[in-house]
């Protein structure tokens, strides 16, 4: 489905591959020539489009195709790339909370031969 149900608003992955797709017929070109573009196979480019990026084999690919995309497309890919991270792997906008490094007491290597 592509609607969410209760809103009826479009699903955030499904808004980004449409946004994606409009902005591919807006320059009239087809999955081909954009596949040529970015050396990204169609079948993947359709998928972005789709919006199904479960069918992308890893985070790497899914994010690496789409910035690709992205760039071809002159279309800016923060806001995009930020809400595949949001939907598909959990990932708060904003910084990240800074981790406490542990105090580890170091000793040089002169100090084990004395």
């Amino acid at each position: 489905m592509t609607e969410n149900e209760e809103t009826g608003d479009v699903l955030p992955l499904v808004a980004v591959g449409l946004r994606l797709r409009k902005a591919r017929l807006s320059k009239r070109w087809t999955l081909e020539k954009l596949s040529e573009k970015t050396r990204v196979s169609v079948r993947q480019i359709d998928n972005i489009e789709r919006g199904n990026f479960q069918a992308i084999p890893s985070r790497t690919l899914v994010l690496g195709f789409t910035l690709a995309v992205c760039l071809a497309l002159k279309v800016k890919p923060d806001e995009i790339l930020t809400t595949i991270k949001r939907e598909l792997y959990q990932e708060f906008e904003g910084e990240p909370e800074p981790q406490e490094i542990p105090n580890v007491e170091t000793k040089r290597w002169f100090q084990f031969w004395r």
